[in-house]
């Protein structure tokens, strides 16, 4: 059995003990033996190469609606189209399993974890056919490629991202004063400056709310970015992001008092570029992003030590992720014996496949996430999942995670050569409690004990 620290490590950085963790991790591995083996997880992090990609998802969507249009009342025809719909809707999800899958059996499972909290923090959501399709390609292209990067090159490259451009209405965003938007006055224009993406790069991606920006700032960072757009497959451009220069907004930006020079025309898309990466460096982006990390890997309520040690290694380091997350790894407060965190169901459902070695996305892993309420790249908002414990315990959602365990217990017990004490040992190790052990041990089936196991309150939290 391995020590307490080798399980703080497995649970509260990765995503839970499974059979290669608790080996690499034995009873001999004291503090700085957990601390190395995490930090050493802090390298370049690669995701499968995916079928399906956002160019793809482009391109597919014109493809969908020249289909669609095509139908008329031909039956023959919307039989045809609902069909190539459902197939295409099909490889995103397999994409979103596949990541998750991937994740679930990977030698990094922090960096793994990593990639949830990124993903979750620049979250998109399918709220309609052409982020159902592009949705799952941010955190594949734009956020895993970067996780042992600074955070101004996530920054960057989400911001850019078609996912994130037509998620937030930025990809027509056009400057009042910019060429076409000059074209434009005294005609009904379809279009002109939008503020959503501006508003959430500061709001939630960077400073925080209160961060110390104002409502000219917000605008003035859309003005920055009118111009990064994505580009047309219907009239023939290479899918992906497109900056237009004749919609990008003319003159000098000001932002959080510092004068961004207007550049030459097929240069401005740089001053997007550099106004993202200044903010990527402020101290109140340093404070948000090392709260919100603190309070998924440690506590609800962040510990402003870790915190604050945190926030110094992000400006002597320029946000670069590894050297702020090994400030995490390092602190003595980050390994308080007490299990903090609840687990929200994705964390519950994947651990329990890595406590019992499930490697495939099974039993239903897509649908059975959309029914605890944490679906694949479905929040709603662009806030993303909540990262604290009373958002996942109502009764609803306590019923469900209940009905589940059972459902999973159930798929468990088939294994013959399962035996729930010991499987119990083994996701718990020295974690598992007297009365935990004594209820498995009464049960009156393997199933009953193994969802026992599942429901223990050792298990659920980390």
């Amino acid at each position: 059995m391995s020590s307490e620290y080798a399980y703080i490590g497995m649970n509260r950085f990765g995503l839970g003990a499974d059979n290669k963790s608790v080996n690499t991790l034995n009873a001999n591995s004291d503090l700085p033996v957990v601390q190395s083996w995490l930090i050493n997880q802090l390298s370049e992090y690669k995701l499968p190469a995916y079928k399906w990609t956002s160019n793809k998802a482009m391109r597919s969507h014109v493809e969908l609606r020249k289909q669609r249009d095509n139908t008329g009342n031909n039956e023959s025809k919307q039989q045809a189209y609902t069909k190539t719909r459902r197939a295409f809707i099909n490889e995103v999800r397999q994409m979103a399993e596949q990541t998750a899958v991937h994740n679930l059996n990977h030698l990094q499972p922090m960096q793994a974890r990593l990639l949830d909290f990124f993903s979750n923090h620049f979250s998109v959501s399918r709220n309609n056919l052409p982020m159902t399709m592009l949705a799952p390609t941010l955190e594949a292209e734009a956020i895993g490629p970067n996780l042992h990067m600074r955070f101004s090159d996530i920054l960057v490259a989400v911001t850019k991202h078609p996912a994130m451009l037509i998620y937030l209405n930025n990809e027509a965003s056009i400057g009042p004063n910019s060429n076409l938007g000059k074209k434009r006055k005294g005609k009904k224009a379809r279009s002109g400056l939008n503020e959503n993406l501006s508003r959430e790069i500061l709001e939630l991606h960077t400073l925080g709310v209160n961060g110390g920006y104002t409502q000219a700032d917000v605008t003035e960072l859309a003005k920055a970015i009118t111009g990064w757009s994505v580009a047309s497959v219907r009239r023939g451009e290479e899918p992906g992001f497109v900056f237009r220069a004749q919609a990008h907004e003319l003159g000098d930006r000001f932002i959080l008092g510092k004068k961004y020079k207007q550049m030459p025309l097929r240069e401005r898309v740089q001053t997007g570029y550099l106004v993202l990466k200044d903010l990527a460096k402020q101290k109140a982006t340093a404070k948000h992003l090392s709260t919100k990390l603190v309070r998924h890997f440690i506590a609800d309520s962040p510990p402003m030590t870790i915190v604050n040690a945190m926030v110094e290694k992000w400006l002597n380091t320029d946000g670069h992720i590894p050297s702020v997350m090994g400030a995490m790894i390092m602190h003595k407060d980050s390994w308080n014996k007490n299990q903090n965190k609840y687990k929200t169901p994705r964390e519950f459902v994947v651990s329990s496949m890595r406590a019992f070695n499930v490697k495939k996305s099974a039993p239903r892993l897509y649908q059975t996430l959309e029914l605890m309420g944490q679906g694949f790249f479905n929040s709603g908002s662009p806030a993303g999942y909540a990262d604290v414990e009373d958002a996942w315990l109502s009764t609803s959602a306590l019923n469900t995670r209940i009905e589940w365990a059972s459902h999973f217990a159930s798929f468990l017990a088939k294994r013959k050569q399962l035996d729930p004490v010991s499987a119990a040992k083994t996701a718990l190790g020295p974690f598992l409690t007297s009365a935990t052990l004594n209820a498995i041990k009464r049960a009156e089936s393997k199933e009953m004990a193994l969802a026992v196991m599942l429901l223990s309150p050792e298990f659920q939290r980390r």
